[in-house]
């Protein structure tokens, strides 16, 4: 189900604050971080988003998900960051990449650039930390 912005990065947060795993919660900041980004600024207007367990799914439209095609944003036992585009259910299609937590917002834009999920460029000018936007 589709959830307001500043619920999603509640959720993680207390996803986040209930692990016990070092490596595994240092990723989940980074996907808090990123879901923070989005409620702080325009993108939240232009971006849908909904949790499953401690996956953050976005997607263009505002369509039950997930009957579109969607970002999924998994933290990783490794502190690594999965992104994995959902478009076919052929996984070896989907296209994906691992980043650390400190990229993970960089690799989102990136991601929204090249699929011009949104109109004009999406630019950031350093990595925010959580609660840093204030839009």
């Amino acid at each position: 189900m589709i959830r307001p912005w500043h619920l999603i990065v509640d959720h993680i947060r207390s996803v986040r604050e209930n692990s016990a795993d070092e490596k595994f919660s240092s990723a989940l900041r980074g996907v808090e971080r990123l879901a923070d980004f989005i409620a702080h600024n325009s993108l939240r207007h232009a971006l849908f988003g909904w949790t499953s367990m401690a996956d953050l799914c976005i997607q263009q439209t505002g369509h039950a998900p997930p009957s579109v095609a969607h970002l999924r944003i998994s933290a990783q036992a490794s502190g690594l960051i999965e992104f994995r585009y959902i478009d076919t259910h052929v996984e070896p299609r989907q296209w994906t990449r691992t980043e650390t937590p400190e990229r993970a917002v960089h690799r989102l834009t990136t991601f929204l650039d090249q699929l011009h999920w949104v109109s004009g460029p999406v630019t950031i000018f350093s990595e925010p930390q959580i609660g840093e936007f204030t839009g």
